[in-house]
């Protein structure tokens, strides 16, 4: 009679032990379906939050012409050679993938006969502070360097020519002191919807490019990128591009203006020249002059 007891209990012992199974199974299963279907959206919204970037793109800045429509102050292509970091990244610790970064510099240095002007120093930075952006290893390298990336048909991983614009001003010296010339820019915070990347951009802080800065300067675009968990680039998402500047006309007549300057060169002086038929300025020149190209500054993305 006993041993019918203990064998009674023994078996409520198992139901138990198999209703507690059952029941952990069916929270187990309600749980994942709150997370796998009634909860996807949110989870998903949360994981582009997390692996989607902003970035910030400048705008084509406009040009000043001439009242003939000739170019006195413009932006042109600077073409620099680029690496892309997530084709290069290496497993283990950072050291391997620098190490990466550094040899395929050697190679191009020689490749392209180039001389090294970034350090490991900078490839560590990028790495820390950039990493979903392409590094770049050389900046307005010149037609003698592309035309040799061209003829030693270069077939290095994540390496590749990448154009980032620059203002120049064609006639040099000419109309200087009307024109100016612009500098490295801040980066614009947007406080409404933040960028996490911000590429560098120019203003004017001299002369008209000071004066028509907000006309010059256009709309500034957006890039979506998304990344992998270590923050490297894994495709775009699209975006918003950029509105270039608006181009300025000015009333000066550029074959005027250089003519005013050759009778000012190598004396201290002014000069204007005006229509007098309607008030134009055709020519305003101040002497000794400078060239505004030599203020265009060498773009960072430090």
């Amino acid at each position: 009679m006993r041993s019918g007891e203990e064998f009674d209990r023994e078996l409520i012992r198992v139901r138990l032990v198999w209703v507690g199974m059952i029941a952990f199974f069916l929270v187990l299963v309600v749980a994942l379906w709150g997370i796998q279907v009634r909860d996807v959206s949110r989870y998903r919204s949360s994981m582009d939050r997390q692996s989607i970037r902003r970035v910030r793109l400048p705008a084509t800045r406009g040009m000043i012409l001439d009242k003939n429509g000739v170019c006195l102050a413009d932006t042109r292509p600077s073409y620099c050679i680029a690496i892309y970091l997530e084709e290069l990244w290496q497993a283990g610790i950072l050291k391997n993938t620098v190490d990466e970064v550094d040899r395929i510099i050697s190679r191009l240095e020689g490749i392209l006969d180039l001389k090294r002007v970034v350090t490991r120093g900078d490839i560590i930075s990028h790495l820390n502070k950039r990493r979903p952006l392409p590094f770049l290893a050389w900046r307005d390298v010149d037609e003698r360097v592309i035309a040799k990336w061209v003829e030693s048909n270069v077939n290095l991983p994540g390496v590749d020519i990448y154009v980032e614009p620059m203002r120049v001003y064609p006639h040099g010296s000419m109309a200087s002191h009307v024109l100016g010339y612009v500098a490295r820019a801040e980066p614009a915070r947007d406080d409404v919807e933040p960028y996490h990347f911000y590429l560098p951009e120019v203003k004017g802080t001299y002369g008209l490019e000071k004066v028509l800065d907000e006309l010059l300067k256009g709309t500034a675009g957006g890039q979506l990128i998304r990344v992998n968990v270590i923050g490297l680039k894994q495709q775009e998402e699209g975006g918003v591009l950029p509105t270039s500047g608006s181009d300025i006309v000015l009333t000066l007549d550029s074959r005027i203006q250089q003519l005013l300057e050759d009778l000012l060169a190598g004396e201290k002086g002014a000069g204007v020249v005006m229509d007098p038929r309607n008030g134009d300025i055709l020519a305003m020149a101040s002497s000794p002059s400078f060239d505004p190209n030599n203020f265009s500054p060498g773009l960072s993305d430090s």
